[in-house]
């Protein structure tokens, strides 16, 4: 998110006054993503009854719509265009964490699920150090902050496009409601 609150004061001349309300923003939304993403998988769990339809429903929209808020934030003609597709973005994208985790516990043995998480959480933690030194390399040598944020969107839809299509299988939810399955459940599609 650093990347965005560098391009309202780099693109959008935002001066530092500026930012300390309207750099809370995005961080706004996340919280909201963050606190809702959760409640919105269950509660779509239970109305399609099919959880792992619901997982990748809100990965799927939270990732789309992250990647077209944060590409249209880059062309957006105005600050505070920009500033609230920014927070969407943030809020779209936050949805999608406690869904990723539900959904490794779901398709994973259970004898391997903390193997599993570990190792997601590896590669997240990677991607978090990297990204800023990649953001800032792509701004200043690669095309500047509209190529920086497609190649953001352009993961986003990655990601979304690789959950969709790569984990497959029927999934009935538990007589409890949970969403909690038996791994083989996956595997046979």
């Amino acid at each position: 998110m650093a990347a965005e609150l560098n391009y309202l004061v780099d693109a959008r001349h935002l001066d530092v006054k500026s930012m300390a309300v309207v750099g809370a923003l995005p961080w706004l939304g996340a919280t909201i993503g963050l606190v809702t993403g959760g409640t919105l998988n269950d509660l779509l769990a239970k109305k399609l009854g099919n959880a792992l339809l619901a997982h990748k429903s809100i990965i799927g929209v939270g990732l789309l719509g992250a990647a077209l808020c944060i590409v249209s934030a880059s062309r957006a003609t105005s600050a505070t265009t920009a500033v609230t597709l920014i927070a969407c973005a943030s809020l779209l994208a936050f949805l999608t964490p406690q869904t990723c985790w539900v959904l490794v516990q779901d398709i994973v043995p259970p004898d391997r699920v903390g193997t599993a998480g570990g190792f997601v959480h590896f590669l997240a933690n990677l991607a978090g150090i990297a990204s800023p030194g990649l953001t800032g390399y792509i701004v200043q040598y690669g095309g500047g902050y509209g190529v920086a944020f497609a190649s953001a969107a352009g993961l986003a839809a990655l990601g979304a496009t690789f959950v969709m299509l790569l984990i497959r299988g029927d999934h009935a939810p538990r007589d409890d409601g949970s969403s909690r399955v038996d791994a083989r459940d996956y595997r046979q599609t």
